[in-house]
Formats: structure tokens, C-alpha cells, sequence
């Protein structure tokens, strides 16, 4: 990587670091709402955001609500998980390492798993044995992929799928109270009918299965990343010759990437 390109990619973490853009999408949806609906009038929003300095007003409020709608849309995204009896997405982690034949299930009992040493991951074995631990191998798989300058790619779509996650968590609060405020109340003063609210609600739903999707997806490609940096085709591109990097699905839309802040299990 050249040294403008590192410039670049400091400079836009550093702006991240400060204001993370993905919680503006669901904050400002959520602003639009109450902008929008004549119970909240009293707040008079469209008053507060004019001139320059309401405009900062503006993007620091819709931050500060994308986050308060990314943390409400996670914990309900881990209770509907926990209610309908669906494995989390980080329960995804051993199961690909399996199918990458770098750990197997032992056979005395269920959940527990050896390091079977066809992929040399030194530091894999502490994680898997004698008790499996996937928050701290999750954890140490995230150090694993950023401090290697050459899975930047790999790292770069990985947090990817975590920005999509956590936009649609917090998505999934902002359209939750659209469709409440659309919703023809008796005793509200507006009246859409009930079909925006329905389509609002089912917007809502679909944002928190997407978001159970990705970080799937998520998993899949950490895991994937860390194998392919200890595979001995990886060790070959380390040297400099030829080797394909993971391969990035189809179904990926491009965003604004950032990193999360702590490596914390994706459920």
C-alpha cells in the first residue's frame, strides 16, 4: 500500500472514529419521524436545523439517536434470536472452522471440539480445548485480520458486514416508530390509513432478519480470512507470489466501512 493510500485510510478511520456514519442512517430516520408527525410538533425541529450550525446540530443529534437505535435494535434482534430458539450468529464460528477441517467435534460430547493441526494456527488450540471459548476466539480472530497489512482487503469486508448489521439494527427501531406514528390511532390527528403502517412495520422486519444475515455472513468470512492467512496457499502470497484473496460474495453492496469499536459477539 502506498503511502497516500495509507494517508487516506487514516485520515477517513480517524473521521469514523469521531462520527460513525452508519448510525446516522437509522438516527435520521428516526428525526424524520418526529419531524414529521404533528404530536411531536412542539419539538419544531425543521426550526432547529437552520443555518449552518443547526445543520451540526442536525448530524450530532441523528448520531446520538442512530446509536440509542442500533443498541435497542440488537438487544431485540438477541431476544427474537432467544424466543424462537435460533442458534446467534457467533454459534456460526466453530461450525466453520469445522467445515474448514481445522477443528472436529469430539465424540464423548456434544459442544466440545480438538484442534486437529491440518491448518497450522498456533494460537487456535488455547480457544477450542480444553473448553471451547468463541467470545475470545472471536475477539483474537478480529486482531488477527486488522494487524495484517495483507488481509486488508478481507478486513475491509469484513467490516463491511458489521456496518450493515448495525445499520439494520438500528434501522429496524426507526421504521418500528414510523409505523406506529402511521398507524390511524383513534384519538391521533393523522390518518394515512393502515396500509403505509403494515408496509412500515414490514420494512422493520425484514431489516432485523437482513441484519441476522450479515452477521452470518460476518462469521463466515472472519473465519474464512483466518484460514486462508494460515493455509499454506496463504503462506505462499506472503512471499509475494500469486494467490487469490477470499472471494467477496455477490450479494455485496458497497458502503461506507468502518471498524467496530470492540470485538464484541455478534448475536
Amino acid at each position: 500500500m502506498s503511502d497516500v493510500a495509507r494517508a487516506v485510510t487514516a485520515l477517513f478511520d480517524k473521521v469514523f472514529e469521531i462520527l460513525d456514519f452508519s448510525f446516522v442512517v437509522s438516527g435520521a430516520t428516526l428525526i424524520a419521524a418526529l419531524a414529521w408527525d404533528p404530536r411531536t410538533s412542539q419539538l419544531d425541529i425543521p426550526r432547529l436545523v437552520q443555518g449552518p450550525l443547526g445543520i451540526a446540530i442536525l448530524i450530532v443529534a441523528a448520531h446520538t439517536s442512530g446509536l440509542a437505535c442500533f443498541a435497542a435494535g440488537r438487544l431485540v434482534r438477541r431476544l427474537v434470536t432467544s424466543v424462537l430458539r435460533r442458534p446467534p450468529p457467533l454459534a456460526q464460528l466453530f461450525a466453520q472452522l469445522i467445515r474448514h477441517g481445522v477443528i472436529a467435534e469430539r465424540n464423548t460430547k456434544p459442544g466440545e471440539y480438538r484442534y486437529t493441526g491440518k491448518v497450522d494456527v498456533p494460537w487456535l488450540a488455547r480457544y477450542v480445548e480444553p473448553v471451547a471459548q468463541p467470545d475470545a476466539l472471536y475477539a483474537r480472530m478480529w486482531a488477527e485480520v486488522r494487524q495484517q497489512e495483507r488481509l486488508l482487503p478481507s478486513f475491509s469486508l469484513v467490516r463491511r458486514y458489521w456496518v450493515f448489521a448495525a445499520t439494520l439494527d438500528g434501522l429496524f427501531v426507526a421504521l418500528l416508530v414510523w409505523s406506529c406514528f402511521l398507524f390511524p390511532w383513534p384519538a391521533g390527528s393523522v390518518d394515512v390509513g393502515y396500509l403505509p403502517s403494515a408496509l412500515t412495520l414490514a420494512g422493520a422486519c425484514v431489516c432485523l432478519w437482513e441484519a441476522r444475515r450479515y452477521a452470518k455472513y460476518q462469521i463466515e468470512e472472519i473465519v474464512g480470512t483466518v484460514v486462508h492467512a494460515y493455509d499454506p496457499t496463504g503462506a505462499v502470497a506472503a512471499h509475494g507470489e500469486s494467490s487469490t484473496s477470499p472471494r467477496p460474495r455477490v450479494h455485496e453492496p458497497s458502503a461506507t466501512t468502518h471498524e467496530p469499536a470492540t470485538a464484541t459477539s455478534e448475536s
